[in-house]
């Protein structure tokens, strides 16, 4: 099997979703529902970097969501889905690009 950048990046992007809807259909249900917490499983796909990234963003969404939606919905939003989307969009860059640089150095270092 060929590995390819855009193929590791779309594996990534698949197992985030799954892991949010592990959380929407209640196989994994964290107490984060109205504390504020951040979705820990994230933590063990994504890396340290684009988790921490990805909570700062959330953290700046938070008040504006939770203000708008009601319970059981607003906490669910900006729980799981908000930050599964800021997860998605940077950790595919992320491993898009290390993939890359995997590539490169495997060629350069094959010549």
């Amino acid at each position: 099997m060929k590995v390819a950048p855009a193929r590791v990046a779309s594996l990534y992007s698949g197992l985030i979703v799954a892991l949010a809807l592990l959380h929407i259909v209640g196989l994994y249900v964290p107490n984060t529902a109205e504390e504020g917490e951040f979705y820990f499983p994230y933590l063990f796909v994504s890396g340290p970097l684009v988790w921490l990234a990805s909570l700062k963003l959330t953290l700046y969404t938070k008040f504006t969501i939770s203000l708008h939606l009601e319970s059981p919905w607003g906490p669910l939003i900006w729980v799981v889905i908000v930050p599964g989307v800021y997860n998605i969009i940077l950790g595919s860059v992320q491993w898009y690009l290390f993939t890359a640089l995997i590539l490169k150095c495997r060629r350069w270092v094959g010549r």
